[in-house]
């Protein structure tokens, strides 16, 4: 087994994983948005509603 090559992958690793993360809830908080901006459009409401 290779253990400097181990080492050196677990940054890469936990970089990944932290993107995955960020990006998971990115694509959340979109959803949440889009959710809402439709449901404030079936009530009537207008304007910026993400404020």
């Amino acid at each position: 087994m290779n253990y400097i090559n181990d080492e050196s992958n677990r940054g890469t690793v936990e970089t990944k994983a932290r993107s995955l993360m960020l990006n998971h809830q990115r694509t959340m908080k979109n959803r949440q948005q889009s959710l809402l901006s439709r449901s404030a459009a079936e009530v009537g409401l207008t304007g910026n509603i993400s404020e």
